[in-house]
């Protein structure tokens, strides 16, 4: 069983496919790949985050005005203090950054309801989104890495502990296949979206994986679930993620417009600043979804 998000998932894969085998060398360097994948960075992938505040509100953690300053001031000072510290202490910040990130990809990704093999589910989301770029791209994961601000030795120490991950991620994956609890459609559907993950972060290189992978599989699961809980129609859901995904375009915008994009500085303090974005938008779904 194929549900609405792997449709679009794998369709974004095979028109990566085509696109890339024709016109490959194009998008070899960074900065082209991130271009490639501009709107969908920006909706739905930007816009999902954007829904916070109502989340917020439905779930009971907002209910006066007051909150709804206090919640505005936490978001903001929470991508503040990340982000100064990514700039003063980036080696072990960025570990911090890839540890929430894994973790709510493998929370706010997950499929299964039974409390046993839902747990399981959530270490192998949580390991393959990592583990697999290392494995199969080393090379290249290793300068992103390094880019972000990553010390030799600390990535020397995961590139090793890495190894032990790939066959940990193999055996816990067996075991989720040998249990019985989840019904067959639940499970032939996670299958599926496994196989789909594992082609795509074998298969691509590691910022267009990611990128397939967080646009049209996490972004748009999030965006639908929220469509769901909050009762919205489509039109409702894209006007409602509208004022939150312009806001931070625009001071995008306007810092792209004063600066030389040539200049790898800038290309690292735009990547910090929309990692940093994301951090309190992670630490309030996985509070919420686990």
């Amino acid at each position: 069983m194929v549900n609405y998000e792997q449709r679009i998932f794998s369709i974004a894969i095979l028109t990566s496919v085509i696109i890339l085998s024709f016109f490959g060398e194009n998008f070899s360097d960074f900065k082209n790949q991130i271009l490639l994948f501009l709107i969908p960075i920006i909706w739905p992938g930007l816009a999902h985050g954007s829904l916070d505040l109502e989340i917020a509100i439905n779930r009971g953690i907002i209910q006066r005005f007051s909150h709804k300053f206090f919640f505005f001031i936490t978001y903001i000072t929470i991508i503040i203090i990340f982000f100064s510290l990514w700039v003063n202490f980036p080696n072990i910040t960025f570990l911090i950054f890839l540890l929430l990130s894994t973790i709510h990809f493998g929370i706010s990704d997950k499929i299964s309801r039974k409390k046993n093999t839902r747990a399981i589910e959530i270490l192998i989301r949580a390991t393959v989104v990592f583990v697999l770029p290392l494995k199969f791209h080393s090379e290249v994961t290793s300068e992103i890495f390094t880019f972000l601000g990553l010390r030799n030795d600390a990535l020397s120490y995961i590139l090793f502990l890495n190894e032990i991950f790939f066959y940990f991620l193999v055996l816990i994956l067996c075991l989720w296949v040998v249990l019985r609890n989840e019904s067959s459609t639940v499970k032939l559907s996670i299958l599926i979206e496994f196989s789909l993950i594992g082609f795509c972060f074998i298969y691509f290189e590691p910022i267009i994986s990611f990128l397939i992978y967080f646009c049209f599989l996490h972004s748009v699961r999030h965006l639908n679930d929220e469509k769901k809980y909050l009762n919205l129609s489509y039109k409702n859901l894209f006007k409602k993620t509208l004022p939150f995904t312009i806001f931070p375009l625009l001071i995008l915008l306007i810092y792209f417009l004063n600066i030389d994009i040539s200049n790898n500085i800038h290309i690292y303090y735009t990547l910090l600043g929309l990692s940093s974005l994301t951090i309190p938008h992670v630490i309030l779904i996985n509070f919420i979804k686990n």
